[in-house]
């Protein structure tokens, strides 16, 4: 998935540098638009997919955790309260996610690298 979204943000990066290189050559606006607004969607496409990628979740004293790239703890819940769990629609290895229910809020929890 990491691969993927590099690969993503290379090709966003390698529009809008040849949409500024056509722009200084031949001062078409309408040219360096096209690739500022596909580049910048596909770089922000890669970065978004990136940071996901690099996100987990952590089960620990009765509680999950859900933890960024970087190792910063985005949330947590008690899991002595969690309600009832809710998996995702069924695909043929199974859910893609699950929704895990407390009294005041619900979380996804994506079920990756299958």
């Amino acid at each position: 998935m990491q691969l993927l979204a590099a690969l993503i943000i290379g090709m966003g990066a390698f529009i809008l540098f040849k949409a500024w290189q056509r722009y200084q050559y031949t001062q078409a606006l309408g040219s360096l638009i096209f690739g500022a607004v596909f580049g910048g969607s596909a770089v922000a496409v890669g970065y978004y997919q990136q940071r996901r990628a690099a996100c987990g979740y952590r089960f620990e004293a009765g509680r999950i955790c859900f933890i960024s790239g970087v190792g910063r703890v985005l949330w947590v819940e008690d899991l002595a309260s969690l309600e009832r769990i809710e998996p995702g629609p069924l695909r043929r290895n199974g859910p893609d996610y699950l929704l895990l229910h407390w009294p005041r809020r619900t979380r996804r929890i994506d079920l990756l690298g299958r």
